[in-house]
C-alpha cells in the first residue's frame, strides 16, 4: 500500500481566513497492490492479485482545550480493487466519527494537570454504508513518562493492547 497524505487549518485556506478557530482538515491518497502466489487455476491464490485506489478525507475540531471532535470519511471515491482474473471488487466507503478526551497533561491541554504524564480517553464509530460492518472502538493511552506509551482498548468486542517508545527522535510503536 502506498500511502500519500496532507493536511492544514482550515483558516490556511483563503476562503476560510476568518476562521478564529484551529480545525484542522486533511485527506490521504492510497494505492493498493496485492500479489498472491501458487497455480495459475481458476480461484488459486495467484488470482487473488491485482491493485486499486481510494481516498479519505477528515476533519478535526477542538471542542475545548481537552476535547477534540474528528469527522473522517474514507474511501470517499467510487473505488474498485481489480484483480488479474478480471473480478472487480469494490473498496467500501465508511464515514468515521470520534472524540479524544486529554484527562491528565499539561496546563491548558487537559482536565487534570500533570507536567510528567498523559492520559487520553478515544473513542470512534464507525458508520458503514453496509451496516452490517458498522462498530466502534474505544482506547486509553496511558504515557507514564515522555517517552513510553501503554496503550490498551476495545476493537468492537475484541481487546487490543499497544506500546510506544519514543528515542533519539525515532517512536516505534507496538499493537494488538
Amino acid at each position: 500500500v502506498v500511502f500519500l497524505s496532507a493536511g492544514t487549518y482550515l483558516n490556511a485556506l483563503p476562503a476560510f481566513k476568518n476562521l478564529d478557530r484551529d480545525i484542522l482538515i486533511g485527506s490521504s491518497f492510497k494505492y493498493y497492490s496485492l500479489s498472491g502466489t501458487g497455480s495459475n487455476n481458476v480461484g488459486s491464490l495467484s488470482d487473488s492479485a491485482g491493485s486499486g485506489y481510494s481516498a479519505d478525507i477528515g476533519l478535526l475540531v477542538p471542542a475545548t482545550d481537552s476535547l477534540t471532535l474528528g469527522l473522517n470519511y474514507q474511501n470517499v471515491l467510487a473505488s474498485k480493487l481489480t484483480r488479474v482474473s478480471g473480478v472487480n471488487e469494490s473498496i467500501p466507503s465508511n464515514l468515521k466519527v470520534g472524540a479524544k478526551l486529554n484527562i491528565l497533561g499539561g496546563e491548558g491541554q487537559a482536565v487534570s494537570v500533570s507536567n510528567n504524564r498523559r492520559l487520553i480517553v478515544t473513542g470512534d464509530y464507525d458508520v458503514n454504508a453496509n451496516s452490517l460492518n458498522s462498530g466502534s472502538h474505544l482506547g486509553l493511552e496511558f504515557w507514564p513518562t515522555g517517552n513510553l506509551a501503554l496503550r490498551g482498548g476495545l476493537d468492537g468486542k475484541d481487546p487490543t493492547a499497544g506500546i510506544g517508545v519514543r528515542a533519539g527522535g525515532f517512536e516505534f510503536n507496538y499493537a494488538y
